[in-house]
């Protein structure tokens, strides 16, 4: 690509205007491949190098080659610029490759699908010196099937804002999203059906952590493993039928765990292991775990308030918690204020309706209303 100069591709040859084009049509696809000579394999070890202050529009980018380091069929290096509309499938390597040096980067993939590429979809590194951030934003995008992670990032110079997007499906690796931003912010998307280590989010070291809004489920490990992250946000979301727990917090990590439905993971509904601050775990509805609720093991003393802990295989809690008030938590008999033991009648949970009912009469109205929670 040229600096400044944005090109597109999608036309079916009539259109008078870019916002005439029907990129729905097939008929109008516009391919750029590796495969020069048609011999069905790759030849070319980088399709796009994308170019400052400049879009890619509405192109199928293919048949990119692995070549040791630098292995994107797009490669966005140094660069501010835009790849929108595009179809980054079936390359040898990473479908897109990012990276940042000693000048900040902005990277936005807009209206994608990142499909069956060999490696990660999508891939960040650095180079020396290391100074600059790269700002990666992906917004309506697709990242699936692809024969490693969808999204992997092993350095702590980038921060990530990924938004309405689905990930799923992707073989190997870490699974889903793996993680050591700087910032990772992740809200509306679909993380589903991701293997290999099967992680749906695996984020580490994140200086701050924010999943909202989300549905993160069927991934072949813990739905959300956060590690050392100085602020890990996890609100409004459901999470359920993981492998492994629904949400764990693990070594370090400053928690808020807010408003979620967690509902038959295969392991702990939450997982707390040697948090050094004080979880929040508020207004959370964890049901029907194949172990128990809320499993702590050592580290500070999490605040348990207004959640309803129920028909989990284990038990509720395991653990030592002190305070916990204002809870449906089933076989409790430990202490704190306005807590019960009484079922809460969901509408119907043998087919995963966690409602509550006009006979839910130890549930309704019966959360703390003076708590105050963060954010």
């Amino acid at each position: 690509m040229i600096q400044g100069i944005d090109i597109y591709g999608g036309f079916g040859g009539w259109e008078t205007s870019i916002d005439q084009r029907n990129l729905a049509d097939t008929n109008n696809t516009t391919i750029v491949s590796g495969d020069i000579n048609n011999d069905q394999t790759s030849d070319i070890d980088i399709i796009v190098t994308a170019a400052n202050n400049a879009k890619l529009d509405g192109f199928t980018i293919t048949k990119g080659r692995n070549w040791y380091s630098i292995s994107g069929a797009v490669y966005c290096n140094n660069v501010s610029t835009v790849i929108a509309n595009c179809i980054i499938k079936d390359n040898d390597g990473y479908g897109l490759q990012c990276s940042t040096s000693d000048s900040n980067s902005y990277v936005s993939l807009v209206n994608c699908f990142v499909e069956d590429n060999g490696q990660s979809g999508i891939y960040c590194t650095n180079a020396s010196p290391y100074t600059g951030t790269l700002y990666l934003n992906i917004s309506r995008c697709t990242i699936s099937a692809n024969n490693s992670e969808g999204l992997y990032d092993a350095v702590d110079t980038v921060d990530i804002n990924m938004t309405d997007s689905i990930v799923s499906g992707n073989h190997n690796g870490y699974g889903g999203i793996y993680s050591s931003a700087k910032k990772l912010t992740i809200k509306n998307c679909n993380i589903t059906d991701n293997a290999g280590y099967g992680y749906g989010i695996y984020a580490v070291g994140n200086a701050q952590l924010s999943i909202k809004n989300c549905v993160i489920n069927e991934n072949s490990s813990n739905g959300i493993y956060a590690v050392s992250s100085s602020q890990a946000d996890i609100a409004n979301n459901v999470i359920f039928e993981n492998t492994g727990a629904g949400v764990c917090i693990n070594v370090g990590t400053n928690a808020n765990i807010i408003n979620n439905l967690v509902y038959r993971n295969h392991n702990y509904g939450i997982n707390l292991y040697y948090t050094s601050n004080s979880p929040e775990i508020s207004r959370n509805t964890v049901v029907y775990n194949t172990s128990y609720g809320i499993f702590k093991y050592g580290g500070a003393d999490p605040t348990v308030n207004s959640n309803i802990i129920w028909g989990n295989t284990s038990d509720s809690l395991a653990g030592s918690f002190s305070n916990v008030n204002y809870n449906c938590i089933e076989n409790y008999t430990g202490g704190g204020t306005g807590n019960t033991n009484q079922n809460p009648h969901f509408r119907d949970s043998a087919n995963n309706d966690y409602h509550l009912t006009k006979i839910s009469t130890d549930c309704i109205d019966k959360g703390n209303p003076d708590f105050n929670s963060t954010g």
